[in-house]
């Protein structure tokens, strides 16, 4: 029994140091003196057998200090023969105020730092003008109508070399933001001093009226240490620093009272444009007439064009829209919304019908008044479809009687003309019964062949955008009577990942900020084998069907 106990007891020990916290071993300020505005880094780190992270409650430090950062690691050392796991916190502290501010205690699992202290002190003034850093913040208008174009512009000055730096943009609270990539450098005079000055715009699209509050835009990096600085006596070497704008706060105006408009289109121009596929203006009864429509909008985004401008409700005319595609591009600072959409237009019955004119009303910013783009309304003849009697009849007559005079036919021979008669009859009365029917079943065929050539074609030449409506037609082909809206919705019905990941792909060339050249042929590829298994599925499944008279 002693043994068993004392068994135990060795086991008990050794499961208590498997599984036990692991202590501060180090915890320290790096540097233990700051300016003002400059960033402490504050590092735990403790071993373990077991890598195990337990969370960090940095609550504590919010009263004198504020967390920029908060990064984990886990390393592997080795101790000898055994394995041993350093846990590493690393927290981006900016004191809130100076003087000798002291660090409480953190709590991570049943552990916790030491208390320490840390130094800050007043940037000293020959300092600041040797080291001069700050960000403005700054916006086109302060008075923009709601889903007005508004430029904001953010600018990090600095007289004194930086680096590992990064400018944060300001965070806005009901808006739209279009990003521009391109960033400005230059150097201005001010103050008698010279500064380089790093630029960046942001497009923003106020959502709803009243004040929108922008967060101040922020920049964090290293100031270099200088020989200027050196020379003054200051021995600080790098700092860590964090230097913001002032807060933007905007009024955003509703439409005016005066705007009659159906759609708020707020813009420095917008226009209008149609197209027709098919030339001519005359059509049968069911024919259908291909229609495009474009908008073109200098200063809104392509989200905020309105679409089925030709819905109407006639005896005369039936209206089907496409779903529309839509594309952003900048030019300069200005970004230039498109919108095009197609539209079949079927006529219903004979004669001269009128298609009504199109017209978009919209607010012209630059001159703060109404304006309206227009269509003009176009006539459209449309004639009766062609009868029986005409054409392949009349031919049909002529062979008829060619038959009977080559059979030299007369009162006693009339025979073999009535058979050849009968039989030519009955094949006639066959074509027509099975024309319609076989264009029926070719129909589909053609049209995903069509529909496929289109996507290679798109693909091939490298187009998103168009790329992106190839690919929605084709879908919605494929899997019919089910909405196919976005490529989100393709991904979900696809088993391939890699198809998903090349939609995945198209998706982020589509609406990435970035000038991105996308290859499609990467995704055509993916097609064409999606396509290749969805024949060998319907094959397998034709071939699995009962059959209709089992032996």
């Amino acid at each position: 029994m002693p043994g068993t106990q004392l068994y135990r007891f060795c086991l008990l020990g050794l499961l208590l140091q498997l599984s036990s916290p692991g202590r501060a071993d180090t915890a320290y300020l790096q540097p233990e003196s700051v300016y003002l505005g400059d960033i402490a880094e504050l590092v735990i780190e403790y071993d373990n057998r077991i890598p195990s992270l337990y969370p960090l409650d940095s609550t504590a430090l919010a009263a004198d200090f504020e967390v920029l950062d908060k990064k984990s690691r886990v390393f592997r050392l080795t101790d000898g023969n055994e394995m041993v796991h350093r846990m590493q916190w690393r927290l981006q502290l900016r004191p809130r105020r100076s003087g000798n501010l002291m660090l409480p205690k953190l709590s991570f699992g049943d552990n916790s730092t030491p208390a320490l202290s840390l130094e800050v002190v007043a940037v000293p003034a020959s300092l600041q003008s040797m080291h001069e850093v700050y960000v403005e913040m700054e916006a086109a208008t302060l008075t923009p109508y709601i889903g007005q174009q508004t430029q904001i512009d953010m600018r990090l000055y600095h007289n004194t070399a930086l680096s590992n730096g990064r400018l944060i943009e300001a965070q806005a609270g009901d808006a739209l933001i279009h990003r521009q990539v391109e960033e400005k450098a230059y150097s201005i005079a001010r103050n008698g001093q010279e500064f380089q000055v790093l630029e960046r715009g942001i497009e923003l699209f106020p959502r709803t009226t009243g004040e929108l509050k922008l967060a101040p835009a922020s920049y964090l990096g290293t100031i270099d240490a200088t020989a200027e600085a050196l020379a003054a006596g200051f021995t600080t070497g790098a700092r860590k620093i964090v230097r913001r704008s002032d807060p933007l706060s905007l009024q955003v105006r509703a439409p005016p009272p005066e705007f009659s408009g159906r759609f708020w289109l707020p813009a420095s121009r917008l226009e209008i444009a149609q197209s027709w596929d098919q030339a001519g203006d005359a059509l049968e009864i069911g024919d259908s007439l291909s229609w495009t429509l474009t908008i073109v909008a200098h200063g809104l985004p392509a989200e905020s064009l309105p679409q089925d401008l030709l819905a109407l409700e006639s005896a005369d005319l039936r209206v089907y829209a496409d779903q529309p595609i839509r594309s952003n591009r900048f030019e300069g600072r200005q970004v230039i919304g498109r919108l095009e959409q197609r539209f079949a237009v079927i006529a219903n019955r004979p004669g001269a019908i009128v298609l009504p004119a199109v017209t978009l009303k919209w607010w012209d910013v630059f001159s703060d008044s109404e304006r309206q783009a227009r269509l003009e309304s176009r006539t459209i003849v449309v004639i009766a479809a062609s009868t029986p009697t005409s054409g392949k009849e009349s031919a049909g007559r002529s062979l008829i009687a060619a038959i009977w005079s080559a059979s030299g036919a007369d009162g006693r021979h009339w025979l073999w003309p009535l058979l050849s008669l009968s039989l030519l009859a009955g094949a006639i009365v066959a074509i027509r019964w099975l024309q319609p029917r076989i264009v029926a079943a070719l129909g589909p065929v053609l049209r995903r062949r069509r529909l496929i050539r289109r996507l290679q074609l798109c693909c091939r030449s490298n187009d998103a955008v168009a790329t992106r409506g190839a690919l929605l037609e084709w879908g919605r082909e494929r899997w019919r009577g089910q909405a196919i809206n976005g490529l989100h919705q393709i991904d979900n019905k696809i088993t391939s990942r890699a198809l998903s990941a090349e939609l995945e792909s198209l998706d982020a060339a589509l609406y990435s900020q970035h000038e991105c050249n996308w290859c499609g042929q990467a995704l055509w590829r993916q097609i064409a084998a999606e396509n290749r298994r969805a024949r060998v599925a319907a094959n397998a499944l034709r071939k699995d069907l009962p059959r209709l008279y089992p032996v």
